[in-house]
């Protein structure tokens, strides 16, 4: 590699070790619910059973809500990640707005799909609030979002649980991407698989009185992607078990790809970092197939196989200039 080359990419890389700095890359704009850091600026929340979007935008950021419960009435909080890096925690405090009455909350690991829930019967007509924090209070930015949703425990429809395994055809299991899609090709929900193969799919909607029929998608760079359609039917009991689809085998992939070589040309090069890059920025880069899985070189990273990181073009890098990664 050329000397300027070469000076090139360590500025390139310098330049990715800043944007990796927490507020500089991840920066993020407030949700539309700021300021509400405290009780006092709480924000008034319908219970009509609505996920509303939000994010931890900065530093030991607290997003706090209020709702009017009514006597013995027993009703759902419900926050949902929507963030890759997002592990929402969540509490529910007395009208005084401090005493909990439910919580803290942080039974599901961070990523996307995961969600926090806890169920609350008011002792007293009143406002309670609701606390959404982040489990470490120094993250923040870029794919912390998530959604909540209150609701009427014992107004709404059935929600479901629904699990499953990938593995491939030796009965190993694979990391992939799950996508859970309604009858009308709409996405429900996406999220990483566990490193043992397991996905679960939390509190998905789903008719009191009749059948509901869903496609699942499995994506990995490795393998065919593959669909499996299925559908579930009442009768419905009460805190039913999770609908488990069993065991999903995955079939090896011809796509032909090089580890770090973007553009496909056999070299891995400065330009394919920059277009690495460009991929992780969205600046104006539709990535094809072989494209993505090239640049995704930590793709057994449990929630960085369905998008590129910067983690990704600095492995990029690492292979330009023969470094291990």
């Amino acid at each position: 590699m050329h000397f300027q080359s070469y000076f090139q990419a360590i500025l390139f890389t310098a330049a990715a070790v800043l944007l990796a700095v927490p507020g500089f890359a991840d920066a993020q704009e407030p949700d539309a619910y700021e300021n509400d850091d405290t009780a006092e600026l709480a924000t008034f929340t319908d219970a009509d059973g609505i996920f509303r979007p939000h994010n931890f935008h900065h530093a030991e950021d607290e997003d706090w809500y209020m709702v009017y419960g009514i006597k013995d009435e027993v009703w759902t909080v419900s926050v949902r990640n929507t963030g890759a890096d997002c592990d929402a925690v969540l509490s529910v405090y007395h009208p005084d707005a401090l005493t909990l009455l439910a919580g803290p909350k942080d039974d599901a690991p961070e990523g996307i799909g995961n969600v926090e829930f806890t169920d609350c019967r008011w002792p007293d007509d009143g406002i309670y609030f609701v606390k959404i924090s982040f489990c470490d209070a120094c993250v923040f930015g870029e794919d912390t979002g998530y959604e909540i949703k209150i609701f009427n425990s014992n107004a709404v429809g059935v929600q479901l649980d629904i699990k499953g395994k990938i593995f491939d055809s030796s009965r190993n299991p694979v990391l992939a991407f799950v996508g859970l899609y309604d009858s009308s090709g709409k996405c429900v929900r996406e999220i990483p698989s566990e490193e043992d193969g397991s996905f679960k799919f939390q509190m998905i909607d789903v008719d009191e009185d009749a059948a509901k029929n869903f496609d699942l998608k499995i994506k990995n760079c490795d393998f065919l992607s593959t669909v499996k359609r299925f559908s579930v039917s009442p009768p419905y009991e009460l805190n039913h078990p999770p609908v488990d689809i069993g065991d999903i085998i995955l079939q090896p992939s011809a796509l032909q790809y090089r580890r770090g070589d973007v553009s496909g040309d056999g070299e891995v090069l400065l330009d394919d970092v920059k277009t690495a890059y460009r991929i992780f920025a969205r600046i104006g880069e539709q990535a094809s197939d072989p494209a993505f899985c090239a640049a995704n070189v930590y793709d057994n990273g449990k929630n960085d196989i369905s998008k590129i990181f910067l983690d990704d073009v600095k492995g990029v890098f690492y292979i330009m200039i023969g470094a291990e990664y």
